[in-house]
């Protein structure tokens, strides 16, 4: 997850992603709802809208845990 509000996570993919794949992680990156280059007009910036969001990646990759 990127960093503060209005930014995004273009930092996080030229640096750590790429060396993390380079490894032979699988990365996902993304931008929070709104935030970055993810336009949502409508969204709510609310920590519960982040945990949804995180567990619709969850569910759409089949995840059970993340490496942090």
């Amino acid at each position: 997850m990127h960093g503060g509000p209005g930014y995004n996570c273009a930092n996080f993919e030229g640096t750590t992603s790429k060396k993390l794949t380079e490894n032979g992680f699988y990365v996902i990156v993304y931008d929070r709802r709104g935030e970055g280059r993810s336009l949502d007009k409508n969204a709510q910036f609310t920590f519960q809208e982040t945990f949804n969001d995180l567990n619709t990646i969850y569910s759409n990759y089949h995840l059970s845990k993340a490496t942090y």
